[in-house]
């Protein structure tokens, strides 16, 4: 479970004290962080379900407003108010304690000897191993999916144990929209009282295959949740998968789902059509491997008797200009690629091919499909910068990124080629927090650190009022900015750096 407000105040090392009753539902909500800040308005750095820890210091003026400041908090979502105690007051201010009482907004003391980077370590823990609990379940259900997938009646069992893995009702449609597996789907329906949900799927399924492409679509019919997912290729739809629950997917679950729509696809086409079937389960265990979960990707790809990409990879997307016969529009994988470089792993994603392994084999492989192509000019391509198997979430928006910039002049572009570019044409553009974001990476894991640099870029390179608007003392920002030249490899005392950093930044905060 992910933290909540309730699970830090019974963690016996943290010694936090609630004050006022709470409301249950407030308390128990989940929280993703906690951020400590004594800014009159710390709103524009918070997010919603963050904690914020505060030793009071904007309440010792005489225009202090404590209603106003937890009003904001409550508008912006903020979870709960922890007060560190014996900072700047002795105790929690009575008018405080009020505003929260009056919004419902959780309040709790924290005692002088607990720093605030307890609590955030202990929400981040709790994070962590929900993640990795979740992680495991969805290890476990595929191997049990694959297991019953090996079974006779391989496409049944299939079906009903991701019924029984997600504990949701299951269907499976054919061409014509008439349901062929789902065994325990009428009594689940007794039982969760979904049978509008049932009947808005059944006509949803029937719209989906009478398009004729590969799409999905979630529906809320009856207070329930219904995700749909066409199985097959475009013009040759072989059916639709629904899931019916109560609750959204987590990406968990639709890591499970989405490998199940890759099994039956292989089940339904069969002869001829287990290539491209194994595509399928290809594109299934890219799409977990670029969300970064490479041990899940290696359990799908087991399943093929293949490895996922290992060492310093780089991610290529690749896209055909232009309509192709029948409307096809995603570039056409060769031959040789399907069992060919077995460092790389080749996918068809969307309109996009895909390709993840070494730079050598993800060169070669981009030859290969450019070659097959009648007009290999047509065929476009960007690469991202190399990467590790868990950082390829980032390879992946860089190239994607890439993509977008290449064109007749230049069809192959490379990311690393972009920096040096500037960043003043990013805000025009679809990739602009990618490429901008390689100009500030290495502080994409410091919000400490950006936000510092915006509030002296507003200040003008100004240190005293930047210092003063964050709170901190001028000697910290300056080893903060000096820290920050370090590591983005500029100097920041010029107007042309500066401006760029500031474009960058925007870009950035336009994209949160």
């Amino acid at each position: 479970m992910h933290p909540t407000v309730r699970a830090l105040l019974a963690e016996p090392s943290l010694r936090l004290t609630l004050l006022g009753a709470g409301d249950d539902q407030a308390i128990d909500a989940p929280v993703s962080w906690a951020h400590g800040s004594d800014l009159p308005d710390p709103t524009p750095f918070l997010d919603a379900g963050q904690i914020l820890l505060t030793t009071g210091t904007q309440f010792l003026s005489g225009d202090a407003d404590p209603a106003g400041y937890v009003s904001r908090l409550a508008r912006a979502g903020v979870a709960a108010l922890g007060f560190g105690t014996e900072v700047a007051t002795a105790g929690t201010p009575p008018d405080l304690i009020a505003a929260c009482a009056a919004v419902g907004l959780p309040l709790f003391e924290v005692p002088y000897e607990i720093p605030f980077i307890a609590i955030a370590r202990s929400i981040a823990d709790r994070v962590a191993a929900a993640e990795h609990a979740r992680d495991a379940w969805a290890l476990g259900a595929m191997r049990a999916i694959a297991f019953a997938a090996l079974k006779p009646d391989g496409l049944a069992a299939t079906v009903d144990e991701l019924e029984r893995v997600l504990d949701r009702t299951v269907l499976l449609f054919d061409a014509r929209a008439e349901v062929t597996h789902g065994s325990r789907a009428s009594e689940r329906v007794d039982e969760t009282g979904t049978n509008d949900a049932v009947d808005a799927v059944v006509a949803e399924a029937r719209r989906l295959l009478s398009r004729g492409q590969r799409s999905s679509s979630t529906l809320h019919p009856g207070g329930q949740t219904a995700v749909l997912q066409t199985i097959g290729r475009r013009a040759e739809l072989r059916g639709v998968l629904a899931v019916i629950g109560r609750a959204d997917l987590d990406a968990s679950d639709q890591t499970v789902v989405t490998s199940v729509v890759a099994l039956v696809g292989l089940a339904l086409e069969q002869g001829r059509e287990v290539s491209r079937a194994r595509a399928g389960v290809r594109a299934a265990a890219a799409r977990v491997l670029l969300d970064g979960r490479a041990d899940l990707a290696d359990v799908v790809l087991d399943e093929l008797g293949e490895r996922t990409p290992a060492g310093e990879l780089v991610v290529a997307h690749l896209r055909v200009v232009g309509r192709r016969p029948h409307g096809e529009t995603t570039p056409s994988i060769p031959t040789p690629v399907e069992g060919g470089d077995a460092r790389v792993l080749v996918a068809s994603l969307g309109d996009d091919v895909v390709v993840i392994g070494p730079v050598s084999g993800v060169e070669a492989t981009i030859e290969q499909i450019r070659s097959a192509q009648d007009d290999p000019g047509a065929v476009r391509a960007g690469l991202s910068t190399v990467a590790t198997r868990d950082d390829l979430a980032r390879a992946d928006r860089e190239a994607r990124a890439a993509l977008d910039a290449a064109s007749s002049a230049e069809p192959r572009v490379r990311a690393a080629d972009l920096t040096t570019r500037g960043v003043d044409w990013l805000l025009d553009r679809p990739g602009s927090r990618e490429l901008a974001s390689a100009v500030l990476r290495p502080l994409s894991e410091d919000p400490v650190l950006l936000e510092s640099l915006e509030a002296w870029l507003v200040a003008n390179g100004q240190t005293d009022p930047a210092a003063r608007r964050l709170g901190v003392h001028r000697h910290t920002l300056r080893a903060r900015i000096s820290t920050i030249e370090r590591l983005i490899g500029r100097d920041l005392s010029g107007v042309e750096a500066r401006t760029e950093a500031w474009i960058a930044l925007r870009a950035i905060r336009s994209s949160d």
